[in-house]
């Protein structure tokens, strides 16, 4: 037997005239608003796990990309200053 997926309810509230496009977009999709819905939550929240992972990628990129920089530059610096001999 198949293991039953753990739901919760919830409820929000919208305004009429986006639930009656919801309920059109539902039905020219061949689906009920309920999966509609719950389609839609489900790609915003995974468009915003994959932003956020984006985000951190980046993140560690830029400290790493200025950190050789300064590396760079502290070598330039180096080798261009006078020896103090």
């Amino acid at each position: 037997m198949g293991r039953k997926r753990q739901t919760a309810r919830t409820s929000v509230k919208i305004p009429a005239r986006t639930k009656a496009c919801v309920a059109r977009a539902a039905k020219e999709a061949g689906v009920t608003v309920h999966a509609y819905l719950l389609d839609a939550i489900e790609r915003a929240a995974a468009r915003a796990d994959r932003r956020r992972e984006f985000d951190e990628v980046h993140d560690e990129v830029t400290a790493l990309s200025v950190r050789q920089q300064r590396e760079v530059d502290y070598e330039e610096q180096a080798s261009t200053s006078p020896s103090r001999s």
